[in-house]
């Protein structure tokens, strides 16, 4: 596996009470109770879709995100280590009840969340796959930390977790390596809240904004469903756009009417736990509870199927099958796995059609793009069965979902689009407090959201969090010690998931994409990829599904536009520098080949490209020629842009004569600029480092231009006036001596006003 960047949930596990238990007991006891302990970790890891990534002498390494990125990495790797507690009491207790004496086995647990590389390192002989990083060697420290039996956790990942569990905050603890201390939180307990929605509502939510008429839609299809005419809704969207906002504003719409309104959610972890999504709308339905005992459950469910009509005996046992419950009675009943299957969604529509009866059922499944397959195989049929019924099913699902029952009449699909600016700064101010907001602020949330609710709301927390944004006169602006903006983990992880689903080559081609721009043409992706046109063009098309790439143009003139620029800045800083360095100057060289006709539409692109490649011989040529355009343009900004570009990449080459000249040239140059737009004290600024420097190369093509810059500077800003005559004479001077005439002229002109 290929070397990449990624933020990753680390975990470290260990045994407490290791070496003396195997002197007590022998090291072949200790061995066999080790074995069954491993064998609790790596499938309590697995089970959230975790990767073991080494086994210590009595614990493990593991990783939640990688290989394949997860946008709840730390979530599972919480509720993982909350799993792995629970199996140990239980081994703990056996063991106990078989051994006199023997000592209760517990786990010490920490996690960190953060950057790592991850990759294949290694050669023929032995290959193994790697995480490295900081982040590694604080899980690591934290899991020192760890009380046995339980969970410590990082500050980063309890930001990403708050709300989803219940924490103690332990303080600030001192580290090894670590400068300054590290704040630690202990991890006592799930919350009921289950999705990022659920964490929101109960922290506030923000106004319900541009979705009206869609609301009116679902709205609609109730009002057809209360005279009998069953319906299904299904809301579509990608991540964050606001699906589970919605129906969260319908139940509050129809909540005086007589109605049941009950909810499944399928989770990102439950896509390999058979019928997940019913379990969870049968516990609502018969008002089942975490704690609840077996006996009480089994009572719960005769109650509810008494009320609703239905016989016990046939429906009873499926039902506390699936609930999980031990005496099901289901095993005294002979029949094949089909039938059995067959059974259960037998009941579980019988539920649902019976429920409907005394008033109308509103069933609500979220998420399906997670859904196991009995879940689906039950929708379609209870689906089959809703014409005559009064019942709305809604479906919630992201767009690489695909399902049978588009064609029902009875059916009919919403799509939730991204929001307005209008909207966006409608959420952008409730979230800050005030509708006083610095216009820079707004472009640039603007900009990197792009109407995503979610990505909004990140975005904001996450520049508050690093103090990004401050409060000045009652309005709130960007600091000013904010160098760069962070894309905040959560946005990271949603956007890396979707990336990681791809076929592998339809990623490396997304990859490549990234590097380039934000739009990119087929011809040049072809000549970079090398790809042949066929396999190209189906990568292409994979991308465009997924929604990740929108294509304009006719083939194969045609230009491919990532949909989010926050998704070009995510897949492009997971590929490791090296490789971006590399990649930069294949892309600038085939730019140079394709476009070398037209090559001075492309002098910006080209200087970006090598200089991120450090070819920065060709980035100053580059940026020299960037600059000259933009001048003759007018565009002083985008001119001084690019001569601090080429100053950048000249001081990076060997102080030959030659290239000392050039930076000469360039320092002029820049000055030049900014005195036409009168910064004389950058102009002064941007020659002052080569005063010397020109007289010591006697570099006398310069000098006119060197000493005007520092002459006007005594005219205008010290008011020096011998100081401006001696500056401006010397240049007189040498620029009738090398018969300069434009220095002339300039020299000329700044002494008469002096």
């Amino acid at each position: 596996i290929e070397g990449e960047r990624k933020p990753v949930t680390v975990m470290f596990c260990d045994m407490a009470g290791y070496t003396p238990l195997a002197e007590q007991w022998g090291s072949e006891e200790a061995y066999a109770i080790m074995d069954k302990v491993y064998e609790i970790l790596i499938h309590k890891v697995h089970d959230y879709e975790g990767t073991v990534n080494e086994m210590t002498g009595d614990g493990i390494m593991a990783l939640f995100g990688a290989p394949i990125a997860l946008e709840d990495a730390a979530q599972r790797a919480i509720r993982s280590s909350l799993a792995i507690h629970r199996e140990m009491i239980k081994f703990s207790n056996q063991l106990q009840q078989e051994r006199k004496n023997f000592p209760s086995l517990k786990m010490r647990i920490g996690l960190h969340t953060g950057p790592v590389i991850v990759g294949t390192l290694g050669n023929d002989l032995r290959l193994e796959f790697k995480a490295v990083g900081d982040t590694v060697n604080l899980a690591s420290r934290i899991e020192g930390l760890a009380n046995p039996g339980t969970t410590f956790i990082s500050e980063e990942t309890f930001k990403l977790t708050k709300g989803f569990f219940s924490f103690e905050a332990l303080g600030n603890r001192k580290i090894k390596g670590k400068q300054k201390p590290i704040s630690i939180y202990q991890v006592i307990s799930p919350s009921k809240q289950k999705t990022r929605f659920d964490v929101s509502a109960a922290m506030g939510l923000t106004p319900f904004v541009g979705r009206g008429r869609i609301l009116e839609i679902l709205i609609d299809s109730f009002a057809l469903v209360k005279k009998g005419s069953g319906q299904a809704v299904s809301i579509v969207s990608e991540a964050g756009i606001g699906k589970s906002r919605l129906l969260y504003e319908f139940r509050k719409a129809v909540s005086n009417e007589n109605v049941t309104f009950i909810e499944g959610r399928c989770l990102s972890y439950s896509k390999g736990v058979a019928y997940h999504l019913h379990t969870d709308i049968l516990k609502a339905n018969f008002d089942i509870h975490e704690n609840d005992r077996d006996l009480e459950i089994r009572q719960k469910i005769k109650s509810g199927l008494k009320i609703l009509g239905l016989d016990e005996s046939t429906n009873l046992p499926y039902l506390l099958d699936l609930l999980g419950l031990k005496e099901s009675g289901i095993d005294l009943i002979p029949m094949s796995f089909e039938s059995r299957k067959d059974r259960i969604i037998e009941t579980l529509k019988r539920i649902a059609l019976k429920a409907s009866e005394s008033r109308p059922l509103i069933l609500a499944y979220e998420d399906l793009h997670w859904v196991d397959k009995n879940s689906e195989d039950v929708l379609k049929t209870i689906l089959e069965s809703i014409p005559g019924a009064k019942i709305l099913l809604i479906f919630t699902y992201r767009p690489e979902f695909v399902h049978t029952w588009g064609g029902k009449s009875f059916h009919s699909q919403i799509t939730l689009n991204r929001l307005s600016n209008r909207e966006s700064l409608i959420m952008i101010s409730h979230l800050l407090g005030t509708e006083d907001i610095d216009e820079e602020l707004e472009e640039l949330v603007l900009e990197k959201t792009e109407g995503v609710p979610f990505y909004i709301e990140e975005f904001i927390k996450s520049l508050e969090d690093l103090r990004g944004i401050q409060r000045r006169d009652n309005k709130f602006e960007l600091a000013k010690t904010i160098r760069e903006v962070v894309i905040p983990s959560t946005i990271q992880d949603v956007i890396m998931a979707r990336v990681d689903s791809l076929p592998g080559g339809a990623k490396e081609v997304l990859q490549n994409g990234s590097l380039i721009e934000r739009e990119f043409g087929y011809e040049l992706i072809k000549h970079i990829t090398r790809l042949p046109e066929q396999e190209l063009l189906t990568y292409l098309s994979v991308l465009k599904d997924a929604e990740l790439l929108y294509e304009r143009g006719i083939y194969p003139q045609s230009t491919y536009i990532f949909k989010h620029a926050l998704t070009q800045e995510v897949v492009y800083d997971s590929i490791l520098t090296q490789k971006r360095k590399q990649l930069h100057e294949v892309i600038a060289i085939a730019i140079e080949q394709l476009y070398q006709n037209n090559i001075g539409e492309y002098y910006e692109v080209l200087a970006g490209h090598f200089i991120e490649s450090e070819n920065f011989k060709k980035a100053a040529e580059h940026s020299k020629l960037a600059g000259k355009k933009a001048q003759k343009a007018a565009s002083f900004k985008d001119a001084i842009e690019y001569a601090r570009k080429t100053i950048y990449c000249l001081e990076r080459l060997p102080e030959t004569d030659m290239n000392q000249k050039r930076i000469i040239d360039a320092r002029t140059r820049l000055a030049g600029y900014y005195m036409s737009i009168d910064h004389h004290v950058d102009a002064k600024d941007a020659v002052a480092p080569i005063v010397d420097l020109a007289l010591e190369l006697n570099y006398q093509k310069r000098l006119p231009i060197i000493y005007t810059v520092m002459g006007t500077f005594s005219l205008w800003v010290e008011e020096d006036f011998s100081q401006t005559f001696r500056y401006l004479d010397e240049a007189f001077k040498i620029s009738e001596k090398v018969n300069d005439d434009t220095s002339l002229w300039f020299a000329s002109f700044f002494l008469g006003i002096a």
